[in-house]
C-alpha cells in the first residue's frame, strides 16, 4: 500500500467509550494523529481488538480504518464505531477487551473496554 516506512506520528487522546458494555452494544474509538515528520507521509491506520476467548485467553482481530497522506506538522482526527454482537464467525465472551491503534503496522497505543456477561 506504499506505507511500509515507520510512521513519524504521535498519538493523542485515544479513547474507547463506553468503558463497560453489554453484548449488542457499540464502542466508539477516537484519537488524533500528529505528524512529526518534515515531509508528507503515507499512513495506513488500522485498529485491532484483543477479543476474550472461551478459555480466557485473547485473540486479535485487525480492522482497516483509513489510508491517507498526512502533511508535515498536520493533525488528523479519526473515529470509528464498532458493534459488539454475535456473528456466525465470532462468539463474544465477557471480560476485558483491549483495542490497539496501528499505524503502518506499528502499535502506537491501546485502550480497553469491559464486556459484561
Amino acid at each position: 500500500m506504499g506505507a511500509g516506512a515507520k510512521a513519524e506520528v504521535k498519538l493523542h487522546g485515544l479513547s474507547v467509550t463506553p468503558a463497560v458494555i453489554s453484548l449488542g452494544e457499540r464502542i466508539n474509538l477516537s484519537f488524533t494523529l500528529e505528524s512529526t515528520a518534515a515531509a508528507p507521509q503515507k499512513l495506513v491506520v488500522d485498529y485491532a481488538i484483543d477479543y476474550v476467548k472461551s478459555a480466557g485467553h485473547s485473540a486479535k482481530k485487525v480492522f482497516k480504518l483509513k489510508a491517507f497522506t498526512l502533511g508535515a506538522g498536520e493533525h488528523q482526527s479519526l473515529k470509528r464505531e464498532q458493534h459488539i454482537r454475535e456473528l456466525t464467525t465470532r462468539k463474544h465472551y465477557p471480560g476485558r477487551h483491549v483495542v490497539h491503534v496501528l499505524v503502518n503496522g506499528e502499535k502506537l497505543g491501546s485502550a480497553e473496554f469491559e464486556l459484561r456477561a
